[in-house]
């Protein structure tokens, strides 16, 4: 029984805390290769990453 308790207990600290950790935002972008991945198709937001980088 108690086994059962902390598998449960270990199961639902699991269900909560793994979004959370994959939810983390994705690193900003490095270089302009990286600018034109995030932003594919999208010249102006391409643009504005790349001139962003520049600064």
């Amino acid at each position: 029984m108690k086994n059962l308790v902390s598998m449960l207990a270990f199961a639902l600290m699991s269900a909560v805390t793994l979004p959370v950790l994959a939810s983390t935002p994705p690193s900003p972008p490095q270089s302009p290769a990286d600018c034109q991945k995030i932003h594919a198709g999208d010249e102006a937001k391409t643009q504005a990453c790349v001139d962003g980088l520049k600064k």
